[in-house]
């Protein structure tokens, strides 16, 4: 019984939607879907709360160095947030600015309480780098303000984060363990609310160090051609059936 034109345009329309959706498979599985909204400020942490019990025996060189670290941070980003938030020239800068001061307010009594259980004594001042980057902020103005405090910020956060999760990882202390997790609440929320400010220039951030091992990332990273062959590849499947389904209704 033949296949009236009626039909044949129905099955053109079906192996064209197959197609158009294998196409978009390809593209999610490459890695092209359309980025996600931006979400709202993750919310403010509330205090530490230390738990009652604490093991002082295992509380290494690593994890003082750790405890400096989140002082130190607090140190020079509160009196930065603060003058960000009468400094800045954009609205988001000045309420950024805010936020991460008031923030580094709760931390900084986190961190002093932490240290108090295991009787170290924290610093009391910047260390040179960030104290050369409050002077930075004293003497620049205007829209070249906004993106230093911006960029220094984040850059120092992403140091942070690193120690962070170094500590979560393998400190030999439940206390400190849990007191990572807690900071790294912190500095994440930070790291968004210096992106949302659109002053962040990526480039001028550390390059991703990559694994050793990660032989997939670093063919990937060497091999650029591959990618290109693979959306190539995608992109002639696409072609060949819609080619075919527009024949189908000749």
């Amino acid at each position: 019984m033949p296949v009236s034109a009626t039909a044949r345009r129905r099955n053109a329309l079906r192996r064209v939607i197959a197609v158009l959706a294998l196409g978009v498979l390809g593209g999610v599985l490459l890695g092209a879907a359309p980025a996600p909204a931006a979400p709202e400020d993750d919310p403010a942490p509330p205090g530490f709360v230390l738990p009652e019990q604490v093991d002082l025996r295992n509380f290494t060189d690593a994890d003082k160095v750790f405890l400096d670290k989140v002082k130190q941070a607090g140190l020079w980003e509160m009196p930065a947030g603060d003058q960000a938030s009468r400094k800045g020239l954009g609205p988001r800068v000045r309420e950024v600015g805010g936020l991460i001061a008031s923030d580094h307010k709760v931390l900084d009594d986190d961190v002093e309480r932490v240290a108090a259980r295991f009787g170290y004594r924290l610093p009391t001042e910047p260390n040179v780098d960030q104290r050369e980057w409050l002077k930075e902020l004293n003497a620049t103005t205007g829209r070249d303000y906004d993106a230093t405090f911006a960029q220094r910020l984040r850059y120092a956060h992403g140091v942070v984060y690193g120690a962070i999760a170094n500590v979560r990882a393998n400190s030999r202390n439940a206390l400190m363990r849990l007191f990572a997790k807690q900071c790294e609440i912190f500095v994440h929320r930070h790291m968004s609310l210096l992106e949302s400010t659109g002053e962040v220039d990526f480039d001028g951030l550390p390059p991703v160090n990559v694994p050793k091992g990660n032989l997939r990332a670093a063919d990937m990273k060497n091999h650029p051609l591959t990618m290109i062959a693979l959306f190539a590849l995608t992109g002639a499947i696409g072609v060949v059936g819609v080619t075919r389904a527009l024949r189908g209704t000749a």
